[in-house]
């Protein structure tokens, strides 16, 4: 029998309380070589000697057009799902809580995914959504890394379990997933 730490129970009590927890990686290594790879392949797609990971990260607006995003996208997610490390080191910047959430007996999925959101462009904006609705387990962990620092709009909202489980059991009342979101 193992004993949790108090800052384990801690966790445990506020990911079981909001559905989420935020975390500091511990291992800032892997974040860097996930952005550095980021930027040398979007160095690759653009045409670029070596971008300023800094300006490209919080000013992609200036490098990547509103009718390339996707394909730019694309690109990049197929570049960084290519590389066998990547998807072990993406768990393995989260595996302290997703092993304290979940166990260590997991099924991953096989890529990562990867979304872009350029200022002032609400084609690029994920639309309200949950994993269950396309078919995935309600017992799905989702490990969100933001490449930017967040801030109120540079950032995303997550349902309260309160709100979430009204949404849900009320879905036949609003029909879409954008007059939910309105």
């Amino acid at each position: 029998m193992e004993i949790l730490s108090a800052k384990e129970k801690r966790a445990i009590n506020k990911f079981s309380k909001s559905g989420y927890y935020i975390f500091d990686i511990k291992d800032k290594t892997i974040l860097r070589e996930i952005k550095s790879k980021i930027i040398k392949e979007s160095s690759v797609i653009l045409k670029k000697k070596k971008l300023d990971q800094y300006q490209f990260f919080n000013f992609s607006q200036n490098f990547i057009s509103k009718n390339n995003l996707n394909s730019f996208r694309l690109k990049i997610y197929n570049k960084l799902n290519m590389d066998k490390n990547f998807l072990k080191n993406y768990y393995k910047m989260g595996r302290e809580y997703i092993d304290l959430f979940c166990g260590n007996e997991l099924a991953v999925q096989k890529k990562i995914n990867l979304s872009i959101q350029l200022p002032n462009d609400s084609s690029s904006i994920l639309p309200i959504h949950t994993d269950v609705w396309s078919g995935n387990s309600p017992f799905e962990l989702v490990l969100w890394i933001p490449l930017v620092s967040a801030s109120k709009t540079k950032s995303m909202f997550i349902l309260s379990p309160k709100k979430n489980r009204y949404y849900f059991d009320n879905i036949k009342k609003f029909n879409t997933s954008e007059k939910i979101y309105s």
